[in-house]
């Protein structure tokens, strides 16, 4: 039986698991005490530009911080960035 070349017959649990996070996973605007910005919906990652917005318009800033950001959410990787978690008292 041929597969198509996206098929794969073998599995590993590990890409298994990064491509279901990938698929879960949200680009979300957070409002906190010390935070107000966009980050992911599934881990504690979130983007922090890193330098000044740079373009010759308002729109082409605009364009490059929006091109760094997605392309920073879609290459994080959520298990290098796990939420804290509350200690029990």
């Amino acid at each position: 039986m041929l597969h198509p070349p996206f098929e794969s017959s073998i599995t590993t649990p590990y890409l298994d698991g990064c491509v279901m996070e990938a698929m879960r996973r949200k680009l979300v605007w957070v409002e906190g005490q010390n935070f107000q910005g966009w980050a992911c919906s599934e881990c504690a990652w979130a983007f922090n530009p890193l330098g000044p917005l740079v373009g010759e318009s308002i729109d082409e800033m605009k364009m490059h911080y929006e091109l760094q950001r997605d392309k920073e959410f879609a290459t994080h990787i959520c298990t290098e960035h796990p939420r804290a978690t509350r200690s029990p008292r």
